[in-house]
């Protein structure tokens, strides 16, 4: 079972972009926010195409 806490006990992380550069959570500390991985370099993200 995932471990349900607040928004202030979660670890900051930094994320590749797409299209380079970098985006770190800890803009968002203190204050939810949902990751999501669209999958973007797969054959199927056509939508993603420069």
């Amino acid at each position: 079972m995932p471990h349900l806490g607040f928004a202030s006990e979660l670890k900051t992380y930094s994320f590749s972009l797409i299209y380079g550069g970098q985006i770190d959570t800890k803009q968002w500390q203190g204050k939810p926010y949902l990751v999501v991985n669209t999958a973007s370099q797969c054959a199927f993200t056509k939508q993603y195409a420069n």
